[in-house]
């Protein structure tokens, strides 16, 4: 991730459907591929639409 020329650091973990309930992967004709949650250091990170790629690939 780049913001003008500083780079940043990125954590994420997996998050279950339901808390509690990780066996779920329905709701009713929806189903659950899974999610992630992510945790920036840069505060000006603001979500998947803040994300760049560049024409290599790279986040």
């Amino acid at each position: 991730m780049l913001w003008g020329k500083t780079a940043t650091v990125a954590d994420s973990k997996p998050i279950p459907l339901h808390k509690g309930l990780s066996g779920q992967d329905r709701v009713s004709q929806l189903v659950w591929r899974g999610g992630l949650e992510l945790d920036f250091d840069n505060r000006n990170f603001g979500g998947i639409s803040a994300m760049e790629i560049d024409r290599a690939g790279r986040a």
